[in-house]
């Protein structure tokens, strides 16, 4: 019974941790970005057209995308929670509880964490601006792919927000976690109950003459 809960608990804990998710897959993207960065395309016509510049141009751009998906990812994280601020403290104190496990927000950081650690990863390996040697264009490619995507995520998020703080969903969360929270306390206590009922010997309770 103890190792149930336990597992339960560990299960709980990873599944409402803030932080877990967006360092996993942070930490997966950067050995991505690392292992992609030894990838030579060749000299060719085709390596050309994947990215058109040298150390320099490649290191400009990265660097200004970085710097862009930071400012981005704070401003909305400031918005976001400044709105929630106020619903919490004309609805209910949940709701920022919610904001921190909901899996859309946690998404939304995790992809900004992963495409900002897998530029820092191709930064790392950049050679100087004045070298003549090969850049990986196919990982440069590739984070500004990444870099579309986290422009979506934007949008998505914009949109994902505002139906949290929205009055009838926002209340309807509320009330899910509340009973989800009432079943998990009563149910020990259910447990209990059933079992010390089964336990009686009804042979005892007759009627006394």
């Amino acid at each position: 019974m103890n190792r149930r809960k336990g597992l339960g608990a560990a299960l709980r804990w990873t599944t409402m941790s803030f932080w877990l998710w967006p360092s996993v897959a942070a930490s997966l993207a950067f050995v991505a970005g690392t292992l992609l960065s030894g990838v030579a395309v060749g000299e060719t016509g085709f390596a050309e057209t994947l990215f058109v510049g040298g150390p320099g141009a490649a290191r400009t751009v990265l660097t200004a995308l970085v710097g862009g998906l930071v400012t981005a990812l704070s401003v909305i994280f400031s918005l976001a929670i400044t709105g929630l601020q106020v619903a919490h403290q004309q609805y209910s104190p949940r709701l920022l509880r919610n904001f921190i496990r909901d899996t859309g927000t946690k998404i939304t950081l995790g992809v900004f964490a992963s495409v900002v650690a897998y530029m820092l990863a191709i930064l790392r390996v950049l050679p100087p601006s004045d070298s003549a040697d090969p850049i990986p264009r196919l990982a440069i490619v590739i984070g500004l792919a990444m870099f579309m995507v986290c422009v979506g995520v934007v949008a998505f998020f914009a949109q994902h927000i505002t139906n949290s703080i929205r009055v009838t969903d926002a209340m309807q969360r509320v009330v899910a976690v509340g009973g989800m929270v009432v079943d998990r306390s009563v149910a020990p206590a259910k447990r209990a109950a059933t079992s010390s009922v089964e336990s009686l010997d009804l042979s005892t309770m007759r009627w006394s003459a």
